[in-house]
């Protein structure tokens, strides 16, 4: 029976690997059949609220230039203005999980780096078939300088190829 119970484990469903991003859009990935874009999601940029009053302006599609002078994703706006994030640097896109509209944990995530100090951005576009408009919530600051946001959708990806020219 243990050997059985260790068995499904094994075989349980579930998997996760890199995306491949566009070399000209950086909100189109695609991986495995799929074609994922972002712009279809929702209206880029978006103005978020966190913990002790600061700001975010989130926009994963297009430089947002950050009162801090710099082009990023996201900018936070504390005791200044702090870019979380360099728009120059590639995002890493991360698919997790089964197909999107199969199961409840399905999600891509995507990684933008090199922000003031270290900064980081995590946002995480999950399967949700509750959700009847996407909903954009800024769920921490975990681990420390790690921005985590996270885009719940009805629908994200396609099976149209091909994803770019």
């Amino acid at each position: 029976a243990l050997l059985l119970g260790a068995l499904a484990v094994m075989v349980a469903p579930g998997f996760g690997y890199q995306l491949e991003v566009s070399p000209n859009d950086q909100c189109l990935a695609r991986g495995n059949g799929t074609c994922f874009n972002l712009r279809e999601v929702m209206s880029f940029p978006v103005s978020l609220f966190g913990k002790d009053n600061y700001t975010y302006m989130v926009s994963p599609c297009d430089a947002y230039r950050c009162p801090s002078g710099d082009d990023v994703h996201v900018c936070q706006h504390a005791d200044q203005y702090y870019s979380c994030d360099q728009f120059a640097q590639r995002p890493i896109w991360l698919w997790n999980s089964e197909w999107f509209g199969s199961g409840s944990h399905a999600r891509v995530s995507i990684l933008y780096t090199g922000g003031t100090n270290w900064r980081n951005v995590m946002l995480n576009i999950i399967y949700d078939p509750t959700v009847v408009t996407p909903q954009v919530v800024f769920t921490g600051e975990n681990p420390y300088l790690q921005y985590n946001f996270d885009i719940r959708v009805k629908k994200f990806g396609s099976t149209d190829y091909p994803c770019w020219e």
